[in-house]
């Protein structure tokens, strides 16, 4: 093998070390380029139904607003609701995470006092 050979191999493993590294701040930057661009597209849609929609309600009340503004109200209403449907599920969970900690820390300290009894000497022996 020819000392280019070795050289130009090394400069390759180097170039690709460097490739892997940056690879994180091309997804970051990747990643609200998509955010952007799906920001656009849904500002787009926004402005293009800014029409006045009428929504009727029970009783005979109703509520004239543009679309964006009725579809923004109940995407917000709907994940508010689907937040407070979990809210129980997550207490819960986090209870028992709390019963778990405290049950790992109790048998930890019980394992190294029995460690320790293990490796104290007998009083008779001294």
């Amino acid at each position: 093998m020819s000392p280019f050979y070795c050289i130009l191999k090394i400069r390759l493993i180097a170039i690709y070390a460097t490739i892997l590294l940056n690879l994180g701040v091309i997804m970051r930057y990747l990643f609200w380029l998509i955010k952007f661009i799906g920001f656009v597209l849904l500002f787009g849609f926004a402005m293009h139904n800014a029409n006045p929609v009428r929504l009727n309600f029970y009783l005979g009340s109703s509520w004239e607003a543009p679309l964006a503004l009725i579809l923004l109200v109940f995407l917000v209403l709907g994940a508010a609701i689907g937040l407070l449907a979990n809210l129980g599920q997550v207490i819960r969970l986090r209870r028992e995470v709390l019963t778990l900690r405290k049950e790992r820390r109790l048998w930890v300290n019980e394992k190294i006092n029995k460690e320790a009894e293990i490796l104290t000497p007998p009083l008779d022996a001294i």
